[in-house]
């Protein structure tokens, strides 16, 4: 009788362990708002933010984990634009980060069986009337943490907070520098941005699965099943997490 008991707790004491160990997912999404005045965001967040001269457009998306932010430049003469990688920086709550790094690397030659080195470029040139896509930083690693925010929201009810330029979690932004032409003149443009909202969802709330119809010359499956965010604004970023 006594092991009989001992096993029951035992079971007992496991399913106990296990349903306080179950964890549900969350998505803390991040909107973004920007300082300057020579940003242009559309209505849509969707089309995301961009600056534009005579010389270039220059845009942006964020969306992606922790962020990302990398820019696209466009060439909008009939010259080569060039990007003077060495005088652009990532800044972020007033630290600057190198977006050049003097990189080296060895790349074989398989016929001769020799080594070629390459080196990162300081400049980056654009072709007329192309883009060229500058790979930028992470905005933010973590997720946010405050008193008045949620971190285990239940399902349709979102846990929101709004911030100002002087309260927000980060502050970010690149400095470009560019040219046109080989003898043009050096400008220089300051984009920054702040985090001014972050909701944090529950899985459920956020994603939805969609079916979808294969062909069988792409897959054995006939159908297939995706993951999908209800929303991917460009202006924003999100960082997954488990609770």
């Amino acid at each position: 009788m006594k092991t009989y008991k001992q096993a029951i707790a035992m079971i007992l004491f496991v399913c106990l362990f296990v349903a306080c160990s179950v964890t549900n997912q969350y998505y803390q999404i991040s909107q973004t708002t920007p300082v300057d005045k020579s940003i242009i965001k559309n209505d849509n967040d969707d089309s995301g933010y961009y600056y534009q001269d005579p010389f270039c457009r220059i845009t942006y998306n964020f969306w992606t984990e922790k962020g990302e932010a990398g820019f696209t430049v466009t060439n909008l003469t009939n010259q080569v634009l060039y990007i003077i990688k060495d005088k652009c920086f990532f800044i972020k709550d007033g630290v600057s980060y190198d977006y050049y790094h003097g990189k080296e690397w060895t790349s074989p030659v398989i016929a001769g069986q020799s080594t070629t080195n390459t080196k990162e470029s300081n400049i980056i040139g654009i072709a007329p009337k192309t883009s060229r896509v500058i790979v930028g930083y992470p905005i933010y690693d973590y997720i946010y943490v405050d008193c008045d925010l949620e971190r285990k929201p239940v399902l349709n009810r979102p846990s929101t907070m709004s911030f100002t330029r002087a309260n927000s979690p980060v502050e970010f932004g690149n400095f470009i520098t560019y040219k046109l032409g080989e003898q043009g003149t050096e400008r220089s443009v300051t984009h920054m941005f702040y985090t001014s909202r972050i909701t944090n969802y529950r899985k459920d709330d956020i994603m939805y699965t969609e079916k979808r119809d294969n062909c069988p010359n792409v897959s054995d499956y006939k159908i297939s099943e995706d993951s999908i965010l209800r929303f991917a604004p460009t202006t924003g970023y999100y960082i997954k997490y488990v609770k």
